[in-house]
């Protein structure tokens, strides 16, 4: 189990207070603290469950005994479709996969924290496939063009544009994504390959050399989708796409 930094007790306590009155049904600890990777910069981030819908979805900020919360309160069923939605788009774990339940009055949280814990990241279909194949050309073709005009705009473009290529990258391998101060750790666990061309990436400036790595990571990523696709062959295969472009060649 793991244990609460002592810096986060006086706060833990004041949240666990809260099963003494109706309206608080159920709160739970997620992020840093829950995976037991709290620093000492790190906040407490907290749900809290009530007996009704919440009209405010805000995330507030108190700070008890020297530690800072992100606290947020909603019903069952608003914690079950933003649950719902953090599945669908297979991005990140469900914050209540990875958590600690402070109280559960009634036994809901727990009992559906067991089927949140067996979600797994969607499988792409084949329009997830071609999107990804185009966004990935969009920002390898950017990046080769201001290479040879302006290279601090290729260094720019190129800084910014490897997020969402990782992020491809994530859901090409049906891996949950993670916070950036995560990434370079949890690459090493299942691609070590990655992780180092991410690693050499980030710290070359030369835009030739930097684009010669930016190229290998490309070139990682689509190789699970058979590698680079032309972007003229990169067109939607169903009938009704099929119909108008060829409506056009008539």
């Amino acid at each position: 189990m793991i244990k609460i930094p002592k810096r986060f007790v006086p706060a833990y306590e004041a949240i666990d207070k809260l099963k003494g009155k109706d309206r608080y049904l159920a709160a739970f600890v997620f992020g840093s603290v829950a995976r037991g990777e709290a620093g000492e910069d790190s906040d407490l981030d907290v749900k809290v469950i009530v007996d009704c819908d919440s009209a405010c979805k805000a995330i507030n900020h108190p700070v008890i005994g020297g530690a800072k919360l992100d606290i947020s309160f909603e019903s069952f069923e608003q914690l079950r479709q933003f649950t719902k939605e953090e599945i669908t788009r297979g991005s990140r774990i469900p914050m209540l996969a990875e958590s600690i339940i402070v109280f559960d009055r009634t036994g809901e949280l727990a009992k559906y924290k067991t089927e949140v814990v067996k979600a797994s990241p969607k499988e792409l279909e084949q329009k997830d496939k071609q999107w990804i194949q185009f966004m990935v050309y969009h920002a390898d073709n950017k990046a080769e063009r201001l290479a040879k005009t302006d290279p601090a705009g290729a260094l720019l473009a190129m800084g910014i544009n490897v997020n969402e290529i990782i992020k491809f990258h994530y859901q090409i391998n049906r891996k949950w994504w993670v916070s950036n101060k995560r990434m370079m750790n949890d690459l090493r666990t299942w691609d070590m390959a990655m992780a180092t061309q991410l690693e050499k990436f980030v710290s070359t400036r030369d835009v030739g050399e930097k684009f010669s790595l930016w190229t290998e990571i490309v070139e990682h990523v689509l190789r699970p989708l058979g590698g680079r696709l032309a972007i003229a062959e990169n067109n939607c295969g169903c009938e009704v796409c099929k119909e108008d472009l060829e409506a056009m060649l008539v």
